[in-house]
Parts: structure tokens; sequence; C-alpha cells
């Protein structure tokens, strides 16, 4: 969404499963808090919604939910990639920051793990490999192509960054990071050992 709209970047949220209770910041100010059970809670999200993003009559955002569904950019492709975490090598971000002359956050590529050890760009490689991480074990489909979203500086909220531009430019191809389908689940927290094929050795995530 943020394509569409880079002051979404100046939101933070966060929202308990077992109560409902959906809440907003705006530049690490609280704006709203609300429960999504209720009829007159949702209401009054959508009304913070509306005004925040100066919306119309005919442009309020409707709430929607369902099930087990997953907010995923690749589910699209195949129920398989349904069960996909994309991954950032944190090198790979170092080293395009240093051939652009800039730093960027590899928060920008949204990534579901963030893992370093590394050599810039050769989790690309890894196609159709398998890796585990801890006892998870995943197989890499997917190079993650870029969009515009990577371009919103999270701070600010501003488009600061042409990173898919920049990555075609420096790099031949918009691609940072890759997307892996889990095989076999397993706990992962920060500091679990990433283990790829010997070619490209052993990492951390």
């Amino acid at each position: 969404m943020l394509v569409k709209e880079e002051r979404l970047a100046g939101l933070q949220t966060s929202f308990d499963p077992l109560s409902w209770r959906l809440q907003i910041r705006v530049c690490g100010n609280l704006a709203c808090e609300d429960d999504l059970s209720t009829a007159a809670g949702v209401a009054r999200t959508i009304d913070f919604f509306a005004t925040m993003f100066d919306l119309g009559a005919g442009e309020r955002p409707i709430f929607a939910y369902g099930g087990e569904n997953r907010c995923t950019d690749v589910s699209v492709v195949s129920k398989e990639m349904m069960n996909a975490v994309s991954l950032i090598n944190l090198e790979s971000v170092r080293n395009f920051a240093h051939r652009i002359g800039q730093p960027v956050d590899p928060r920008r590529f949204r990534a579901n793990i963030y893992f370093e050890g590394l050599p810039p760009y050769s989790e690309l490689d890894l196609l159709d490999q398998d890796i585990t991480i801890g006892a998870a074990r995943l197989r890499v489909t997917m190079r993650t192509r870029r969009c515009a979203a990577t371009e919103v500086n999270l701070q600010s909220a501003l488009r600061d960054i042409a990173v898919p531009q920049l990555l075609m430019k420096h790099l031949g191809h918009s691609d940072m990071g890759v997307y892996a389908e889990i095989l076999e689940g397993g706990p992962v927290q920060p500091g679990t050992v990433i283990a790829a094929p010997a070619a490209a050795g052993t990492h951390h995530g």
C-alpha cells in the first residue's frame, strides 16, 4: 500500500488477535485505539483512516477480515506460496547502500527474516535449494522484485530513494532478497542459525 500512499509509513500499529484491539500511533503518538470486535469500534477506526487520509464519502475504507488467510505479496502465485516468508541479506543492503552512496534502512524491504554472513547477493543464487533456520526447513523459490513501496523513508514517510531504478542501474535487475516456502516449521528467534548449501555457508538471522 506504500506504493499508493506513502503517509502510511508514518503509522505504527499493533493488533491483539485475542482481544481484537487495534492500536495506531502516528509518529509515536497514540492516535486511535479501539475494539474491532464491535461495530462502534470498527466505525471509529474507519473514521480515523478516512480523516487522516482525506478520504471522501465514496472512498471510505471498509473493514474486511478472513479466517486463516494471510496477507502476502506472492500468495496469488500458488497455494504453496501462501506458506512463504521473505528473507533479506543485510550484506546485500549494505553493498547497495555503498553503491548509491547513501544509507539504506533494511526495513524498507519489509522482510520476515533479516540475516547476515553471506556475501552480497549470493542469496539470489539459492533458488530451488533447501535451507534450514534452526529446526525449520525451507526451500528458496523466488527472487523478490522490488516495487515503488521501497522508495518510502519509514521515518519521514516521504519518497527519497528510487530503489527499483537504482537497483536496475547498479545491478542490472530490481531484485533484493528471496522468498522461501516453509516445508517444515520450527521456532525462530534472533540469532537462530541459518544453514544454506555448502557453497553458501552458515549464517545468523
